[in-house]
């Protein structure tokens, strides 16, 4: 019999202030390939990046095989769901996205009961940066360049910083309806599997 529960989701992106954050739900029996378009759904990202999971030293990724570096054994994402890798309660585990430029923290927050909603954002805050920010620090910096010239007005120092946000940015906006229409528009594309 299919594990029917729903897994309480929060994940934070790493090193950036203010926090930027979703809670969101899924199956508990979601495919890891399948949970990261769930994440790229509410975190606002575009997709067009690799990415892994690292959680209790072993990494899942796409393209499985040995590690570079030789510490985590790697496996095919595929292959996994969040029930089998088993993240406890309240413990993160690491999502990596566009080769590590971007850092998640991803929490089970609880397991509810299967006849609850799944695929809903109920929860976040800020807006996703841009997609091919640089990371964390080239966020943050263009960020504080942004504040410190009053939103836009550059100064030739921070123009690089400045150049990563458009005029019309807004790292405040964020919508929890928007992260559910994603998530059901791929779930009714079959991107997200079929728990029904």
């Amino acid at each position: 019999m299919a594990d029917r529960r729903v897994a309480v989701i929060v994940v934070s992106l790493r090193e950036v202030e203010p926090r930027i954050w979703r809670r969101f739900r899924v199956p508990v029996a979601i495919r890891l390939d399948e949970f990261h378009w769930a994440i790229q759904a509410v975190m606002g990202w575009e997709g067009s990046h690799d990415y892994e999971f690292e959680i209790g030293g072993h990494r899942y990724r796409l393209k499985p095989g040995g590690s570079e570096s030789g510490e985590f054994p790697v496996s095919d994402v595929r292959r996994g769901t969040l029930a089998k890798i088993g993240p406890r309660l309240g413990v993160p585990f690491l999502y990596l996205y566009d080769q590590g430029d971007w850092q998640h923290d991803v929490v089970l927050e609880a397991l509810d009961w299967e006849d609850s909603a799944v695929f809903v954002c109920t929860a976040g805050e800020m807006a996703c940066p841009p997609e091919d920010g640089g990371g964390a620090s080239a966020y943050n910096a263009a960020l504080r360049a942004r504040n410190l010239t009053g939103n836009g007005k550059q100064d030739a120092k921070d123009e690089v910083s400045l150049g990563l946000l458009d005029a019309d940015f807004d790292p405040q906006a964020f919508s929890p309806s928007a992260g559910t229409h994603l998530m059901r528009l791929m779930e009714s594309a079959g991107v997200l599997g079929d728990y029904e």
